[in-house]
C-alpha cells in the first residue's frame, strides 16, 4: 500500500475532477493512496485493487468524457490486470446513495449502477 495523501492533494484531485469527496473517502486517502504497482490483487471486494489517486482522476476522466458514464461516480477500484469494472464511491451530494459503494462497469450498461445493498463506504 502506498503512504497517504495530504489535505492538499485530496482537495487538487477534488478540483481536477470538479467533484468533493466524501469525508469517508477523503479520510481513506488519507491513511493511504491505494495499492502501488506490481501488487496483486486487492483487499476489497470482488478481487479489486484500490486506485491511486491520480489513476482515479485518469480513469474518473475516462468515464465521464469517453464512455459517458454518470458524473459524481468516482471510480475507487479496478478489477486486477483490466479497468473494465470495479468499485465507485457516490461523491453526488444530495442523492441518498452519497457516500455509498457500488459497482461500475463497461459493458454492464449505459450506466454504472448502486449497490442493492447500498453499502457505505463508511457509517
Amino acid at each position: 500500500m502506498r503512504p497517504g495523501v495530504s489535505a492538499a492533494g485530496i482537495a487538487a484531485a477534488e478540483a481536477a475532477m470538479g467533484v468533493g469527496f466524501p469525508a469517508a473517502l477523503a479520510a481513506w486517502y488519507r491513511i493511504h493512496d491505494g495499492v502501488g504497482e506490481g501488487h496483486g490483487a486487492g483487499f476489497v471486494p470482488s478481487d479489486t485493487v484500490m486506485l491511486p489517486l491520480e489513476e482515479m482522476i485518469d480513469e474518473y476522466r475516462t468515464h465521464v468524457q469517453e464512455w459517458e458514464l454518470g458524473e459524481g461516480l468516482l471510480p475507487l477500484t479496478g478489477t486486477t490486470g483490466d479497468m473494465w469494472s470495479g468499485w465507485y464511491v457516490d461523491a453526488r451530494e444530495g442523492e441518498p446513495t452519497y457516500g455509498c459503494l457500488g459497482q461500475w462497469s463497461v459493458d454492464g450498461g449505459d450506466e454504472p449502477y448502486p449497490s442493492d445493498a447500498g453499502w457505505a463506504l463508511a457509517d
